[in-house]
């Protein structure tokens, strides 16, 4: 190999000031894990703001006293406290991650953890969201009994529109997770 080569294969290498530094990639991969946890802190707290206000609306119409006319009501608690429930464990389990671990056993709980939500989106969460919505359909008769058909027209056209917008609302957020975790387990692997 000549000089010249040389000197060519020189210039054509990358440049090394180009290359993310480590000290970069772990606060970036740190502010991602702070930002994941105060947006989990957020859904929990939806999530339960939710729940109790379909509580209290059980009990301030009475429901307790008909289970049979509010059971679609109940599911759609159940279906709440149930995710909430998932959440907490969840949130629990990011918090157990000890970053002062060995790598070896960092990287490992991270995969778990990684495993385990993504389970979460794809089993639970479709399940989760169409029994709360089977809950609100169970309800429909109740509401077309009870509610003028003014009212009733309302709620069905008005249940559609939020069922539609509150999927396409978790479709988006579980992608932004899912590419934020990727990110992570990303930056673990290298």
């Amino acid at each position: 190999m000549n000089f010249e080569n040389l000197s060519q294969t020189w210039q054509n290498q990358h440049n090394l000031t180009s290359l993310p530094k480590t000290e970069a990639v772990v606060a970036t991969a740190k502010q991602k894990m702070s930002n994941f946890k105060k947006e989990q802190l957020i859904s929990i707290s939806v999530l339960s703001l939710t729940f109790l206000i379909l509580v209290v609306f059980y009990f301030s119409i009475g429901a307790h006293q008909n289970i049979s006319k509010s059971l679609g009501l109940v599911l759609m608690i159940f279906m709440l406290f149930t995710r909430i429930a998932l959440e907490i464990r969840s949130k629990i389990q990011l918090h157990k991650m000890d970053s002062t671990l060995n790598f070896k056993d960092f990287v490992s709980k991270h995969k778990r953890y990684f495993r385990n939500r993504k389970w979460i989106h794809f089993v639970f969460s479709p399940f989760i969201y169409l029994f709360y919505v089977g809950g609100f359909v169970s309800m429909l008769p109740v509401f077309k009994e009870t509610l003028s058909t003014g009212f009733f027209l309302y709620i069905q056209i008005s249940g559609i529109v939020v069922f539609v917008a509150l999927a396409l609302f978790i479709a988006y957020h579980i992608k932004k997770e899912l590419q934020e975790l990727q990110f992570l387990n990303e930056v673990l692997r290298s």
